[in-house]
């Protein structure tokens, strides 16, 4: 598992969210971190369904917050959750995809 510096993609990106965010995405116009220092994006909305398979919608199952403290994922509620599909207009930092064997 690592990281690979990518150049950045060409057209939408899709980043799922909680709707309590939302606003504030809007009227921002910008994704801000949650206190990490990677956002995720994918560049399909199949991808994007995957990545929740894998992470929010696993209710019970552990996993590494932000901070480095272990926690499980609590129970999945869809309504709570908006996928946005994006055209990237700034953006700082580098393009990088993470690789695993899974």
């Amino acid at each position: 598992m690592a990281y690979e510096r990518i150049e950045a993609p060409k057209g939408s990106l899709y980043h799922y969210t909680k709707k309590d965010r939302l606003d504030a995405i809007l009227k921002d116009g910008r994704i801000r971190r949650f206190g990490d220092r990677e956002c995720w994006f994918c560049t399909s909305l199949a991808d994007t369904l995957r990545l929740m398979e894998m992470t929010v919608m696993k209710e019970g199952h552990p996993y590494v917050d932000a901070q480095g403290f272990w926690r499980k994922y609590p129970a999945f509620v869809p309504e709570d959750y908006v996928i946005l599909r994006l055209e990237p207009r700034y953006q700082n930092g580098d393009w990088v995809r993470w690789n695993s064997v899974s």
